[in-house]
């Protein structure tokens, strides 16, 4: 029995190490990738491999060198559709392929033990395979696919029954660099979508929008938003209307934003207030949530402002009802951290750290009347205005 856990690389000279003679290891198992495919010229030595025997790989990785520009696409096509690997595979990345299409093995309801799959830098592929068919699938990320301009139902599945549930298993979803992604279509029927999914990410995807994504997430704790300045802004727009906006994301305990250049405002109607942790990075244009609202994040527990909401000029400890962690950063005309009047000392009991680092502006902070016996850090960095303390 073999095991092999280094990359195969395909030669593209002759006398190299053709992927061929993977066919000479029928007992491999383990962890297999295969690198360089784009030297791969006649399809058949993909045939060759036979890599649908090899029953024991339990990750696989099949890489081609996308900056290539002696490929050929539809040889890149018939050798992916070659390399069909054992139903028994677990894991699976594919990474620069050059077709225009999968293969239909990719989304085959047959691998069913298959839990992780990542599709990464297929530029020229117009559309995804039907990934909703992976029955125990758990975690799927799906980056640079710079053709895709829609995700549609063919994306769940092909099941012709209404009933039928695509993605029941999947947990983990995400979505990174999709230059020109736009729509992302419903399914119909009565199925939700991805009925036991907890984290969402999406990472520049510029052109996506809130009315164009799935309104269902009856799972979803975590959400990651970064460089989406649509996304962002069709959230927080006062003419946007939604039937419930975003009430789906109520279960939501962790969400990141970071990156959104626009002039915009958090959306106060629409930002859950079951959230635990907010993070917001590298929003400088961003208007933080007005202290009025602040009392009704009764759950949120960590705040991380990092060079981000530059037209906050103070902010109040205690207006956070249950605030244990904050942590503010580069914030460019913050001047002074103040204390709520009402409820402040009950509010302040739950702090545990306070750091607030690169502000050169700030001139007062509360440390005379600040109540928090369970304080544990406490780090005012490069504040080289900071002279004195200051109650409300």
């Amino acid at each position: 029995m073999w095991t092999l856990q280094s990359d195969f690389v395909v030669s593209k000279h002759n006398g190299g190490l053709k992927v061929a003679e993977l066919g000479k290891f029928p007992h491999l198992h383990g962890k297999l990738s295969i690198s360089q495919l784009q030297n791969v010229n006649d399809p058949f030595e993909a045939v060759q491999a036979n890599m649908k025997m090899k029953e024991r790989i339990d990750e696989l990785a099949l890489q081609w060198d996308c900056g290539s520009i002696f490929s050929d696409s539809q040889i890149q096509s018939v050798v992916l559709e070659h390399l069909h690997p054992s139903t028994n595979l677990k894991r699976l990345t594919i990474k620069g392929y050059g077709g225009i299409s999968f293969p239909n093995w990719l989304g085959c309801f047959l691998f069913t033990n298959m839990v992780y799959l990542r599709i990464s830098n297929c530029d020229d592929c117009l559309w995804l395979p039907p990934l909703g068919q992976l029955g125990n699938l758990k975690e799927l990320i799906i980056e640079g696919m710079q053709s895709v301009q829609t995700i549609d139902t063919e994306f769940y599945g092909s099941d012709s029954s209404p009933s039928f549930q695509p993605f029941p298993s999947l947990e983990t979803l995400k979505y990174q660099n999709m230059q020109e992604w736009e729509e992302w279509n419903l399914i119909g029927g009565t199925a939700k979508e991805f009925p036991c999914l907890k984290t969402l990410s999406l990472r520049k995807c510029p052109k996506l929008r809130v009315g164009n994504i799935p309104e269902n997430f009856p799972s979803l704790t975590e959400l990651e938003l970064r460089e989406c300045p649509l996304l962002i802004q069709s959230m927080s727009s006062s003419d946007h209307v939604f039937r419930q906006p975003l009430s789906p994301l109520n279960s939501i305990r962790e969400l990141t934003i970071d990156v959104i250049p626009s002039p915009m405002s958090l959306p106060t109607v629409c930002l859950p207030k079951t959230l635990k942790s907010l993070i917001i990075s590298n929003c400088e244009n961003l208007e933080f949530l007005p202290r009025e609202y602040l009392h009704n994040y009764t759950s949120l527990e960590e705040l991380k402002i990092s060079y981000s909401c530059n037209s906050m000029i103070s902010f109040t400890l205690g207006a956070l009802p249950v605030l244990k962690n904050l942590f503010i950063e580069g914030c460019k005309n913050l001047k002074s951290i103040l204390i709520a009047e009402d409820g402040s000392q009950k509010s302040l009991s739950f702090l545990r750290s306070i750091k607030i680092w690169d502000r050169n502006e700030l001139n007062s902070f509360p440390l005379g009347g600040l109540h928090t016996p369970d304080l544990i850090h406490f780090v005012v960095w490069k504040c080289h205005s900071f002279s004195h303390y200051q109650k409300q």
